[in-house]
């Protein structure tokens, strides 16, 4: 999710204090690091995050029976997302059912007169488009409708000169599952080319992602990697295989199979593509930003495996290596945002500019929750000196990345 606020709920029991069977209930939501965002009890209540991650929600209850608690495991739990004023959903509301079907008429915008306990029936209806796209298929939007009385009756006015709501009700709408659409197929010969390499793309990742890499070694062995997708999966390969065995051999191949997948893109084409707009429904839109990501992750992994094999192999020429993929990625992204600023991190590093390495791995680890950066952070001071610092950077190490969840 993005950043912004969420609203943990038990919707069986939220709400329940005095007349709760259990003793008493709490929940807690904590980031990666364990650290504490926010907590709450019988009532819901926002709580801020900072962005996409890992969280983790606990949830206790108490109880001086034991097999009472083991039921509650399998309780459902929601997680209410609050929509930005700018996406709010605005329903549709019809004085009728054959209005609503057809999108006819919609109740009066100048209200109508109910007689006091008299009743009217409404007729809701929400415009498709209007739901965003990101919303899985089972998703509950929740909102309000509210009525006020007409203007000019001075007996609803509150003290402020403003007319009060007089009556409403909770409107819900779940969100159905999107229908699946495929292309229609053109050549049967181009189908199967195009399957078989699919099926081969699925067939490798799974490889990978299961830590299968001897089956992947095998296979690799006896076709060649010569397609575009291909080569994007092995350089997934290479790069997981660096990140478990930190060996020399790793980040070569890492390195080998970055320039084999920048060869196969030909970027001057794509920049002439991107050189003009284009719209949304173009369908060479989304096959060259496919490219474009590819390309620019194949020069974002070079560069960090060249400064990772700097460290294990020191040479001369690795400073101005990583200074030049950071000039040819710049035509692309801008390297000072998280993740790229890596790169000038590492750069900066083998130059021995410390201080410098130190302000950019600052702006990395605004959007990092990983704790070998707050380290770096650490060995970076110490090659400065700043005593004072590195006691304060290594205590805060302690605060973002508690041993254990605290208990409140």
């Amino acid at each position: 999710t993005e950043a912004g606020n969420v609203i943990p709920r038990v919707p069986i029991i939220s709400g329940m204090l005095y007349d709760n069977p259990h003793e008493a209930q709490f929940w807690m939501l904590f980031d990666s690091k364990k650290k504490l965002l926010g907590k709450g009890d019988a009532w819901p209540k926002q709580v801020a995050i900072p962005g996409k991650g890992t969280y983790t929600l606990r949830v206790l209850f108490r109880h001086d029976n034991v097999s009472v608690l083991e039921q509650l495991k399998e309780l459902p739990l929601f997680i209410d997302n609050p929509l930005a004023k700018p996406k709010h959903i605005a329903i549709n509301v019809y004085p009728s059912i054959q209005n609503a079907l057809v999108s006819g008429a919609k109740f009066p915008p100048n209200g109508k007169k109910l007689r006091q306990n008299g009743s009217l029936p409404l007729f809701i209806s929400v415009t498709e488009s209007s739901i965003p796209k990101d919303l899985p298929g089972g998703s509950q939007l929740i909102g309000t409708l509210t009525w006020r009385p007409l203007k000019g009756e001075e007996n609803h006015l509150n003290n402020y000169g403003v007319l009060e709501p007089i009556g409403g009700f909770i409107v819900k709408y779940y969100v159905a599952s999107r229908p699946d659409h495929k292309a229609t197929p053109s050549k049967p010969s181009e189908d199967y080319e195009a399957f078989s390499l699919e099926s081969t793309v699925q067939y490798l990742s799974n490889l990978i992602e299961s830590e299968k890499y001897d089956l992947y070694q095998e296979f690799v062995s006896k076709h060649k990697i010569e397609e575009p997708q291909l080569l994007v999966v092995n350089l997934n390969y290479s790069v997981k295989v660096a990140e478990k065995t930190k060996s020399e051999k790793s980040f070569e191949n890492v390195i080998k199979a970055s320039d084999a997948l920048i060869n196969a893109i030909d970027a001057e084409a794509l920049a002439t593509f991107f050189g003009t707009k284009h719209p949304a429904n173009d369908p060479e839109l989304k096959i060259n930003e496919d490219r474009k990501g590819h390309l620019i992750n194949a020069l974002f992994q070079k560069g960090k495996a060249l400064c990772e094999l700097h460290r294990q192999k020191p040479g001369e020429k690795t400073s101005d290596e990583v200074s030049s993929i950071i000039k040819e990625l710049g035509k692309w992204v801008n390297t000072e945002e998280s993740p790229y600023t890596l790169l000038h991190v590492e750069s900066q590093r083998l130059k021995g500019n410390n201080g410098l390495a130190l302000k950019y791995l600052r702006k990395h680890i605004l959007n990092s929750q990983d704790k070998k950066f707050y380290e770096l952070e650490v060995e970076l001071l110490k090659a400065l000196g700043w005593k004072h610092l590195i006691v304060n950077a290594t205590n805060n190490i302690l605060v973002e990345f508690p041993d254990d969840y605290p208990l409140i």
